[in-house]
């Protein structure tokens, strides 16, 4: 009678077993993670995050401002843009839709239009504070567009590389480094959450051969 009592126990635990793995998330599984967006600093790291896993439903549909009113009363602003050093030709800016269309297609390992720039396997990617959050310096408007009161900037220094799927066509260039200064406004859209409201890619200091700028890596894909 104990030896079939012992076997039937290792079997119910066996079971139990069983049943808790079948049950049980692999947290590798479940994607990256993310702060809340209570804070600017919090948007930004949920930026690096967001880029650094190529994980575009994050940037895409959560990170960057829409210019929906999101429970705001006073109504709604001009959503997310991104503006060049300088104009290439085809604006000073582009807006939500170009960014959402581009960032898209570099987080999907696609090659380059042109076929000349192979698709990027991974992204790391750093930004160092050059200063503190601030006040917007004109009380209206930040590039003709009215913002909020609590809209907040920051200036970062860029360190990031773009490993490639392959060279550059007519090089042996397989990683594309950015390093220049950027300009983040977030803006409130709500109680105590913030959203990226434009991204200015404002100097691209002295750069060496092997380097390039955000304006420049944006018109790839």
């Amino acid at each position: 009678m104990m030896k079939c009592a012992t076997w039937t126990l290792t079997i119910i635990l066996s079971a139990l077993v069983l049943a808790g793995c079948s049950n049980s998330t692999d947290p590798a599984d479940e994607g990256p993670e993310y702060l809340d967006y209570s804070t600017p600093d919090n948007v930004i790291d949920n930026f690096v995050t967001s880029w650094n896993e190529m994980d575009i439903a994050e940037y895409r549909d959560v990170l960057l401002y829409t210019g929906d009113p999101l429970g705001r009363e006073e109504g709604v602003y001009a959503e997310f843009k991104f503006y060049f050093i300088e104009d290439t030709g085809e604006g000073p800016y582009w807006g939500l839709d170009a960014e959402r269309t581009h960032t898209g297609a570099l987080f999907g390992g696609n090659s380059s239009p042109d076929g000349t720039t192979p698709g990027v396997e991974s992204v790391d990617l750093r930004f160092n504070a050059a200063g503190d959050w601030s006040a917007p310096d004109n009380p209206f408007e930040v590039q003709g567009d009215e913002y909020p009161d609590g809209t907040l900037y920051r200036t970062y220094q860029t360190d990031a590389s773009f490993y490639l799927r392959g060279a550059i066509e007519g090089s042996q260039v397989n990683v594309l480094l950015v390093r220049d200064t950027v300009r983040f406004y977030v803006i409130p859209i709500g109680e105590g959450e913030y959203r990226l409201w434009k991204w200015l890619d404002i100097d691209p200091g002295l750069l060496a051969a092997e380097e390039t700028s955000w304006s420049n890596v944006k018109h790839i894909w």
